[in-house]
């Protein structure tokens, strides 16, 4: 292979790593973002279930309820943590026959 194509294909290759590496520095970027507004979300979430909570001491929620098909599991609560999953209704798994 001649010195001038591999030339060409080093600083071909060369610079698409570099613009792979820059990408990948942004994405990377955007994830400490996102990561950083869903804690925050979190933590809100989390505050509201206490507030709502010491507002109705007689009728907490329970430590692991759904809204609008998300589960919330509040079971580490104290520990400042709350985890939030979405869940499929029966019907989204299972359609219903509109026949029978």
């Amino acid at each position: 292979m001649k010195v001038s194509i591999q030339k060409d294909s080093i600083l071909s290759i060369a610079q698409e790593f570099l613009d792979v590496e820059q990408e990948a520095d942004k994405l990377q970027d955007r994830l400490d973002q996102l990561s950083n507004k869903s804690e925050h979300l979190r933590s809100v979430v989390l505050g509201l279930i206490v507030d709502l909570n010491n507002a109705n001491p007689d009728n907490p929620l329970p430590k692991i309820f759904s809204i609008g098909g998300l589960l919330i599991d509040a079971n580490e609560a104290n520990r400042g943590n709350v985890k939030i999953h979405r869940i499929p209704d029966f019907d989204q798994i299972y359609k219903p026959d509109p026949t029978s």
